[in-house]
């Protein structure tokens, strides 16, 4: 058996390999009948022993697989096969003539194989095994995918490419009935399309400990996931490909709403069943992708590229994301989008607002084929004193800028201040566009109520703290009306501008 890797792989001239199935123990490329003892050794050492190839568990491995080839004038390949063949004897000869491949170990020989990438489809038959596990470690190393099928060059030629790993030439496998004849499918397949990925994404905010998730009602932010400024929060967006098929090259992109929100942090794990981590989800190869960006700060908008995705893998992206700056009032719950921007052969998507996507096929029904998702964060930040907005979101407003528990200015203005204030010239300047202010003096007992212009009046005693009563309510409904007034609409979807459910917007996914 040869494999790519700058070159043919073969064991030891030295080293004595059982090929499983071939009948045949092969040493210094003699060939003779085993004994069962011989043949029990040789065993243990193929699969535990070293300087002989070990081969893949066994069992049959459906799904994405790098394509390679070997027999052939390009190849020549005159070891005996698993399945007995080779140049040599010309039985089952791998010799580049006919549509044969490996996988013995996995499927068993004479198996026939379906091999699919895109609308291109071809049946081979098993006839060799390998490639060592090795190889595939540095298969899935570079290429996201594990497993290697080494096939004839007509494969090769079939499909354009394929003749070595590193190419990371990926086709779909699955076992097909063995009555089926050798080469390119029939046109017409009667088992339904060909074998396709389908892509579903969600998204999710994980809880800040001790923090309710939504403690914010007001502003239209019933419902909506809340921080305040400086917290961060872990916001995770799964991939999911539910469909037969392999999907290779996804890309994703993201964008943060900044200067609300800020991404601190990212990494990729996966929950494919071949993982050794131990745990559901183990990070991915996709976190060395050298296209990527930086994991710590990696800015408002950028792409990832995930590698491929096999049928039933899920990939979940975590962000940690900061709160930046309030956003009550400022702008519609500040968003974390993703979307899919690529997958070989199967879609294209050009922003998160792209609606001229290409869904080849058809095959991407989520979402109407539109793959994207996002989250919504609403920010609590410090009252800004401005007088007319709750930023902290405490049923309060300015209530941290002094004065009678939120509804006026300063309260640290004594009698000095009023005088200073009368002296600077207030009673001339009043009839203008100046507050209003009304001094009262009795028994050591001040104020000063900002309201409507007016000249300054000096009121004492009880009448003049009468006064100073009604024009705090006054003002204090003055205030409600116009915090009403300046209550926004629940905007539909991120960034968007159209009313909540309407027809040229989906609703937002609930980050929960």
């Amino acid at each position: 058996m040869e494999t790519k890797l700058g070159g043919r792989f073969r064991a030891s001239a030295l080293a004595v390999a059982v090929l499983a199935g071939s009948g045949c123990v092969v040493a210094d490329g003699l060939e003779d009948e085993p004994d069962g003892t011989g043949e029990a050794t040789a065993q243990e050492e193929e699969i535990g022993g070293h300087g002989v190839p070990k081969w893949h568990e066994p069992g049959a491995h459906s799904g994405p697989h790098v394509l390679t080839c070997y027999g052939g004038c390009a190849e020549p390949h005159y070891d005996p096969s698993a399945c007995g063949g080779s140049t040599a004897c010309c039985r089952n000869c791998i010799d580049g003539t006919w549509w044969y491949s490996t996988e013995q170990r996995n499927f068993g020989c004479g198996a026939k194989l379906e091999l699919r990438r895109g609308d291109r489809c071809v049946i081979v038959e098993v006839a060799d095994n390998g490639p060592a596990d090795w190889v595939e470690d540095q298969a899935l190393a570079r290429c996201g995918v594990g497993w290697i099928i080494d096939t004839s060059p007509l494969v090769h030629d079939y499909f354009g490419g394929g003749c070595g790993w590193s190419e990371c030439f990926i086709v779909d496998v699955r076992q097909v009935a063995d009555d089926l004849p050798q080469g390119p499918c029939a046109s017409c397949p009667c088992d339904g399309p060909p074998a396709h990925p389908v892509f579903e994404l969600r998204a999710a905010i994980d809880d800040v400990p001790g923090q309710e998730r939504d403690p914010c009602a007001l502003y239209e932010s019933g419902g909506i996931f809340d921080l305040q400024v400086g917290q961060t929060a872990v916001q995770r967006f799964y991939v999911a490909n539910t469909g037969t098929g392999v999907g290779r090259n996804v890309v994703v992109g993201v964008w943060v709403e900044d200067p609300y929100l800020r991404l601190r942090r990212w990494d990729v794990y996966d929950n494919w069943p071949g993982h050794t981590c131990g745990a559901e989800w183990c990070p991915n190869d996709a976190n060395a992708n050298p296209s990527n960006p930086s994991h710590d700060d990696p800015g408002a908008s950028f792409r990832l590229y995930l590698n491929a995705f096999s049928p039933g893998e899920t990939k979940m992206i975590e962000m940690t994301v900061e709160a930046a700056a309030p956003s009550l009032v400022r702008v519609d719950h500040p968003d974390v989008r993703l979307w899919v921007a690529h997958v070989d052969d199967y879609y294209e998507k050009a922003d998160f607002w792209s609606t001229d996507f290409n869904n080849v096929g058809g095959y991407q029904t989520w979402n109407g084929g539109d793959l994207r998702v996002w989250s919504q964060t609403d920010v609590l930040g410090p009252e800004a004193c401005e007088g007319s907005l709750d930023e902290d979101c405490d049923g309060l407003v300015d209530e941290t800028c002094g004065g009678d528990g939120g509804a006026d200015g300063s309260a640290d203005a004594g009698v000095e201040d009023a005088v200073d204030v009368a002296a600077d010239g207030a009673a001339e300047d009043a009839g203008g566009e100046g507050p209003r202010y009304v001094y009262v003096y009795a028994d050591d007992c001040d104020c000063r109520a900002a309201g409507s212009p007016a000249a300054a009046s000096r009121l004492g005693g009880w009448p003049g703290l009468l006064c100073a009563a009604w024009l705090g309510l006054r003002r204090r409904r003055v205030r409600s009306g116009t915090a009403a007034a300046r209550s926004p609409r629940r905007l539909g979807g991120p960034g968007g501008t159209a009313a909540a459910g309407s027809a040229d917007q989906p609703p937002p996914v609930a980050a929960t």
